[in-house]
């Protein structure tokens, strides 16, 4: 013999009671599931604000960037520009001053 035999007695009272407990357990499970079902923004509602709160922020924090960007870019423009002026300057000076001693030198 293949398989092995069962003696089950059931009892059809006990058979009701769990099929009974079972239904009930489905049902319950049944209406919490479709109380609990709820539309994405109301259920997502506060991660939906957070989203919006940290897109604003971010756009923001890039405009805010780009100031600086540019406010930092023309500061070392104008730095340069103030060292270029400087050594031009310089270089003029001691232009004029080799000039003044060719000048003097050819005099004698």
């Amino acid at each position: 013999m293949l398989f092995p035999s069962f003696n089950l007695h059931l009892n059809p009272k006990a058979i009701a009671i769990f099929a009974g407990i079972l239904g009930a357990a489905g049902t319950f499970l049944m209406l919490g599931y479709l109380m609990g079902l709820q539309p994405k923004e109301v259920v997502c509602k506060d991660y939906i604000l957070e989203l919006q709160t940290s897109s604003t922020q971010i756009s923001d924090i890039e405009k805010e960037l780009s100031n600086s960007k540019e406010v930092h870019t023309l500061n070392c423009v104008s730095r340069e520009q103030a060292i270029c002026v400087e050594r031009l300057k310089a270089l003029t000076d001691n232009y004029k001053k080799l000039r003044c001693k060719i000048c003097a030198a050819g005099a004698r």
